[in-house]
């Protein structure tokens, strides 16, 4: 739409890793034991897998769809599924997501919010970081 078909899901794959990375940066900082951050890892990939729109009708759910909002591999799967016109190649149900579909705008969306969480994430690891200095290295 904008760039090349490759560019642009090369930048796609790039986003949800770096998204990725600060979501298990976030859940790094969140937890006291290291025992606990594996399970939680593991479950988080498993939202993800679910969550992202590939195997679930996700469009029109109510509390569903707001809540896979928040799950970085909706929103590049949707970059991605916009930028090989998915619906087109695969109609159905599930591919007639607005999320999926085939224009610069939904792509730059799809994209912005990969930004948007990785901001978000971000700005949590760091908040929550903090609290762990020691009281010196704060000034």
């Amino acid at each position: 739409m904008l760039l090349p078909p490759l560019v642009e899901i090369t930048l796609a794959v790039a986003l949800l890793a770096f998204t990725a990375m600060m979501l298990g940066l976030l859940v790094s900082a969140l937890v006291r034991k290291e025992e606990v951050t594996m399970p939680l890892l593991v479950l988080l990939a498993i939202v993800q897998v679910v969550f992202c729109g590939a195997l679930l009708k996700l469009h029109g759910v109510p509390g569903v769809e707001q809540l896979a909002w928040l799950v970085p591999s909706r929103w590049a799967l949707g970059a991605m599924a916009g930028t090989i016109g998915l619906g087109r190649i695969v109609p159905g149900e599930l591919t007639a997501d607005p999320l999926f579909r085939h224009s610069a705008g939904v792509w730059l969306l799809d994209m912005g919010a990969l930004v948007a969480l990785s901001v978000v994430f971000g700005y949590a690891v760091a908040r929550l970081l903090r609290r762990h200095e020691p009281a010196i290295m704060r000034k």
